[in-house]
């Protein structure tokens, strides 16, 4: 093994190991009565973690051949300094009003770091307005991200499969750093998976899942300008099918639909009685798919077919898994009880858009 494969495994293990020993420490030291300072501590070390890894990887193995747009170290600074603005100003009550600001502020310093040759529409629009596209994609992801995090271990899930996909994609294009931050993603997550599964013992704040979606989203844009855009939001098909579709339901205005976090398909499924750990399974396996997806997309000859089969296909697991009771319907029979439910929601809203 060469000295950069010795950088790779060792950043992975020391990664996974220094998370374990620092969460177990946090929940040995901090009650259950303390949750919300377990969270806190459990995001700093976690977070600290990560970054020091990433640097440390970054000034050990990067090779500027190896990447189509140079990656300066300044970059990676302001997405881990963007994500702890983010979680310091979420964090506290008398600033989580201004948190929005915080993740707007975070993507514009994002904006600056993008490389002047990089382009998602080509020569369709002004470069100007083609990264302002992007850095509007990466606030909405960030914003968006929390709204999976309704289960016990699925965000960490999402984390850690996000983190599987970065480092097959940088494989598949031999990307040996891209591939190393994918995997200190995953080392990362899978202790703090072992403490936030059901029942949690270490929860996920907030802050701490805006703070993650930030650094995530900064991440699947490095490996979208080497590889291709649409790899990236199919690794991410999941988060934004389930927080968009609750989105909507929220924007009815409809009384039933007030609390966005209760619209999302993984809070029905909960509600209607499901166990939380085996929604977790079986949503990470729907995430694996999306993950296969993007190693596909690599080969394809067009952008749109594979992301739309994706969404397609996370948005008919979601259906199926929240009507587990009856799992044996068809699907057109499912189709059928959703086009109606769709035509109930419209007549609701005619009826209250009549009332005011």
């Amino acid at each position: 093994m060469d000295m950069q494969g010795i950088m790779l495994l060792s950043t992975f293990v020391l990664s996974l190991i220094a998370s374990f020993y620092f969460l177990l420490f946090i929940n040995a030291k901090i009650s259950n009565q303390h949750l919300a300072k377990k969270s806190i501590f459990a995001f700093i070390g976690v977070y600290l973690v990560t970054f020091i890894a990433f640097t440390a990887l970054y000034f050990g193995i990067y090779t500027p051949t190896d990447f189509l747009h140079n990656l300066q170290y300044e970059s990676l600074a302001i997405a881990f300094v963007g994500g702890a603005l983010i979680f310091t100003v979420y964090s506290f009550p008398k600033t989580e009003k201004f948190g929005f600001l915080a993740v707007l502020l975070s993507c514009a310093a994002i904006y600056f770091t993008i490389p002047e040759d990089f382009r998602i529409f080509e020569e369709n629009i002004p470069a100007w307005a083609d990264k302002l596209c992007i850095i509007l994609a990466l606030f909405y992801f960030s914003m968006i991200y929390k709204y999976i995090n309704v289960i016990d271990g699925l965000l960490v899930s999402q984390n850690g499969t996000i983190g599987i996909g970065v480092a097959a994609l940088a494989l598949i294009f031999s990307i040996p750093l891209l591939g190393g931050f994918g995997g200190i993603i995953l080392a990362t997550s899978i202790p703090l998976l072992f403490f936030n599964r059901y029942p949690a013992k270490i929860q996920i704040s907030s802050a701490g899942a805006t703070a993650f979606a930030f650094v995530l989203g900064w991440l699947l844009l490095l490996i979208g300008m080497e590889t291709s855009v649409s790899c990236s939001l199919i690794l991410i098909l999941f988060p934004l099918v389930e927080a968009t579709q609750a989105l909507l339901k929220k924007a009815t205005f409809l009384e039933k639909y007030k609390d966005i976090n209760e619209n999302t398909f993984c809070a029905q499924t909960n509600i209607r009685g499901l166990y939380p750990d085996i929604i977790r399974e079986n949503v990470t396996k729907v995430i694996i798919l999306c993950v296969l997806l993007a190693c596909f997309q690599i080969f394809s000859t067009n952008l749109y077919s594979i992301p739309a089969f994706g969404v397609v296909a996370v948005l008919w697991f979601l259906m199926k898994m929240k009507d587990w009771e009856s799992s044996n319907k068809s699907l057109s029979e499912i189709n059928k009880e959703t086009i109606e439910s769709l035509k109930d929601n419209i007549d609701e809203i005619k009826k209250y858009i009549k009332k005011d």
